[in-house]
This record gives structure tokens, C-alpha cells and sequence, in this order.
């Protein structure tokens, strides 16, 4: 995870944050999934592990300054303020539901990308590159310490996050001619029977 003063990385049970200013901060990282067998099923997992993961983030983000903190969640709260009145308006200006629909996908990343920037700072984006050169590294067995190999590698990491949310705008883009033509339908159909 890149923060706007540097790096973290996570395992299973614990992480370390290296910062700019050569500190390293470790600490455990515990998770209610594990014990818990109900808890792993597929979409629930994933839930527990975004609410987990967010509010690791946000005692990351306590440890770096209350300042910061205050400032992504404001940010957040005026992003769910600022979707909810966008899609009404684009509702009421689109009359097309399926342009309407791309106006509003493509806002909404407009929208998380200026939390991400407003909230945690310009900086946060230099090391995100520096995040996938780590996990590249890593996952090759590299020596971490050192620099020169750690450069070598790619700054693109096939499992990011930022990847996730390309793939899910283009799915969502490709079903928003289900809701209204003859597919659409017979997928309505197929799924009331």
C-alpha cells in the first residue's frame, strides 16, 4: 500500500512500513477471518477484507498524523455527497439510460481518484510504482536490500487494485445494454424462473 511518505506491506500476520525518512515501523496485523470458517465464504470473505483492510488504513493513517486521517475521511464523505448529486443530475440531464449510465461510471473514478489525490496527497502516487517494484521482487525472491535489483523490476504488478477497478468499469460499461435491450430481458427472464 503506498502512502504519501512510503511503503507498506502486509502479510497474513503482521506489516512493515518503510518511510522517507528511513524509520521502519512493524507491527501485527490479526484478522477475524482466521478461526472462523463461516466467514470465508466468497463474498463474505471479501467484505470482512475490505473492512478490515479500510480500517487498517485508517490506523496507518493515525500513526502518520490525526491531520491526514481527518482530511481522507472528509474527502470520502464529500465524494458520497458529490456521487449522490451527480447521478441525480445526470439522470436528469441524460435522458439515454446507457449514456447516463457511462457518464456516471466515468465520474465516479474522476471521483475516487480526486479522494485518493486530495486525501492522502500527491506524493502517495511516486510510491506506488515503488509498491510493485517490492511485491515484484519479492514474489522473484530477490534480495530486498538491495536497491539497484529492486529497480530492475517492473512497476506494474499484475494484482493491483488499480487494475481491478479498470476491469469493473469495463464489465459495468458491457452490462449497462443488458438493463434495457432483448438480452437484458431474457437474462430477467432466466433469473425470475
Amino acid at each position: 500500500m503506498a502512502f504519501a511518505n512510503g511503503v507498506v506491506m502486509r502479510s497474513g500476520k503482521s506489516w512493515a512500513w518503510a518511510r522517507d525518512d528511513g524509520t521502519v515501523l512493524h507491527g501485527t496485523a490479526a484478522s477475524v477471518l482466521e478461526g472462523r470458517r463461516w466467514l470465508r465464504l466468497p463474498v463474505l470473505r471479501a467484505a470482512v477484507a475490505f473492512i478490515e483492510m479500510t480500517a487498517f488504513s485508517l490506523r496507518l493513517h493515525r500513526l502518520n498524523g490525526g491531520r491526514r486521517t481527518t482530511r481522507l475521511l472528509l474527502c470520502l464523505a464529500i465524494c458520497i455527497l458529490a456521487s449522490v448529486a451527480l447521478s441525480s443530475a445526470v439522470h436528469a440531464l441524460i435522458v439515454n439510460r446507457m449514456l447516463g449510465g457511462v457518464v456516471l461510471q466515468a465520474l465516479g473514478i474522476l471521483l475516487a481518484l480526486a479522494v485518493l489525490q486530495l486525501g492522502m496527497g500527491t506524493e502517495m502516487w511516486r510510491y506506488h510504482g515503488a509498491e510493485h517494484k517490492v511485491v515484484n521482487a519479492y514474489e522473484a525472491g530477490a534480495d530486498l536490500y538491495e536497491v539497484p535489483v529492486l529497480m530492475r523490476f517492473s512497476r506494474i504488478h499484475d494484482r493491483c487494485g488499480t487494475n481491478l477497478v479498470v476491469i469493473v468499469f469495463a464489465l459495468a460499461l458491457l452490462c449497462l445494454p443488458m438493463g434495457t435491450g432483448a438480452l437484458g430481458q431474457g437474462l430477467s427472464v432466466i433469473a425470475a424462473s
